[in-house]
């Protein structure tokens, strides 16, 4: 009987260490602000390195923010604004749009530029790094004869959903709360006609749900030329 017994508390202490999700720890450059990035001014007050949960192909889930001299969190650390991890640059998914915020969660920019910046985040993917569904419609760009200039989904050409965070670095939208933070929010339909002046043809694209994320990506590319 104490042989079952043992057997069992060492095959649930096993099962027990199998789940638990093991932690890298990497170093990174910090930002405080979106001021201190655009400044080159990282790592304020000390350097740091963080505690990677899971990596997914645009994002990062985190566990924990840690000085290096002291291996104590960074105080306030949930308050930065960006890191670079791998000589990429990621953005701090708390602060952003409600409907989508995410803790203890990075959105990497697939562009950078001296315009637009923009993250994507696949919902299937990266789905750990969306805290809600900030769709008000539910179902995405689908076939239609309606423009919805407040839709959030957008679909690649092979039909994969994402959500798209964008910030025009020329004429950044600053926080009212943090004043040296650029706010990084969703893309919407209507957005996208503003960037293209309204262009009578990229709206009938986003009715028809023929705007895809490919062709944001390359018109924000070029914009950064």
């Amino acid at each position: 009987m104490k042989k079952q017994i043992l057997f069992l508390f060492f095959l649930i202490n096993s099962v027990l260490a199998f789940g638990q999700t093991e932690l890298k720890k990497e170093p990174i450059d910090y930002y405080f602000t979106y001021n201190d990035y655009v400044n080159n001014i990282p790592n304020i007050p000390e350097k740091a390195y963080i505690t990677i949960k899971e990596e997914n192909p645009n994002s990062i889930i985190y566990k924990e923010i840690l000085s290096e001299s002291t291996n104590k969190k960074i105080k306030k650390g949930y308050t930065i604004w960006g890191i670079k991890y791998k000589g990429q640059l990621f953005h701090n998914l708390l602060l952003t749009n409600y409907e989508i915020a995410k803790d203890h969660a990075f959105g990497k920019f697939s562009v950078t530029g001296k315009k637009f910046n923009v993250i994507i985040l696949d919902t299937k993917k990266d789905k750990k790094a969306i805290g809600r569904n900030g769709n008000p419609y539910g179902g995405g760009i689908v076939a239609s004869a309606l423009y919805k200039p407040n839709n959030t989904e957008w679909k690649d050409k092979d039909g994969n959903s994402y959500k798209i965070l964008v910030f025009n670095a020329e004429s950044p939208n600053m926080s009212p709360v943090h004043k040296e933070n650029a706010l990084v929010m969703l893309l919407t339909s209507k957005d996208v006609a503003n960037f293209n002046n309204n262009d009578p043809a990229i709206i009938e694209k986003l009715s028809k749900g023929e705007y895809y994320v490919e062709e944001f990506l390359e018109f924000a590319r070029k914009e950064n030329e």
